[in-house]
């Protein structure tokens, strides 16, 4: 998951932990790196200690986490990548 779609998760109160955790490591993968990000994959998926170090990971890295209205758009572009482009129907053919 990307940090920036993690972070419109957390702004909407719908972040797992170990989708948090999911997200710091693929920021790791791609060579993004500060402290909390590289601590979050020593940690049990418990929100209580997951959700305050994954917020810091965001600001140190300058990840702002959105308004809800901006969250939700967030959430919807990634779904609507998801499905990919429209197909035609075979009676449109």
């Amino acid at each position: 998951m990307d940090l920036n779609v993690a972070a419109a998760w957390l702004a909407l109160g719908k972040l797992k932990s170990e989708d948090a955790i999911a997200a710091a490591s693929s920021a790791l993968d791609r060579g993004v790196y500060s402290e909390s990000p590289g601590l979050l994959l020593y940690e049990q998926p418990v929100w209580s200690e997951v959700g305050p170090l994954f917020t810091k990971a965001l600001s140190e890295l300058g990840v702002p986490v959105p308004s809800r209205d901006e969250a939700s758009m967030t959430i919807a572009r990634e779904f609507a990548v998801d499905f990919g482009p429209p197909q035609k129907a075979s009676s449109d053919r």
